[in-house]
């Protein structure tokens, strides 16, 4: 089994035990009989780490001072959620989503969380991350009106300075 990513600081959980045991299965269905279906890497850089507290706090990918250490130049994007629709109607309006991005390459670096249902949608960030999804390729993803999703949305614009609803 090969590791990709830091882990240093990182509390790893049950959705990373699960991810390994199922790998640990394929791996050795694939050495019993041929029939794995194993890559052997689990990308522990793009693994979500979320915090169940009120308001909740989730994030995955590299943390803005990561990448500035990684990356020549990056791009940071915020939107808050006193600006999303679906968390005016919910009365939760605490809270941001923060990407993170290569300047050069548009890639998607980090996606940061704090709000409500962070722990939620910090999915979006993990497949965005997986993908290798740069700025064009998530621009182009219709994300449904009202939700709380639209701050990731938004988070992702904001890099390219097209967010609209920011205030």
């Amino acid at each position: 089994m090969y590791a990709i990513g830091d882990i240093t600081g990182r509390m790893l959980l049950a959705h990373v035990a699960s991810r390994q045991g199922i790998l640990v299965a394929e791996l050795l269905a694939e050495k019993i009989n041929g029939s794995g279906r194993a890559e052997g890497i689990i990308h522990y850089d793009r693994v979500p780490a979320c915090t169940f507290t009120n308001p909740e706090v989730a994030s995955v990918g590299l943390t803005e001072e990561q990448a500035r250490n990684q990356y020549q130049q990056i791009k940071i994007g915020r939107f808050p959620f006193s600006a999303n629709g679906k968390a005016l109607g919910l009365g939760s309006t605490f809270g941001f989503v923060k990407a993170v991005a290569d300047a050069a390459t548009g890639r998607l670096l980090g996606l940061h969380i704090i709000g409500p249902q962070a722990t939620e949608l910090i999915a979006q960030g993990g497949i965005l991350l997986g993908l290798e999804c740069d700025l064009q390729d998530i621009e182009k993803i219709v994300f449904a009106h009202p939700t709380l999703s639209e701050a990731v949305m938004e988070a992702v614009e904001d890099l390219s300075g097209i967010a609209i609803n920011k205030i």
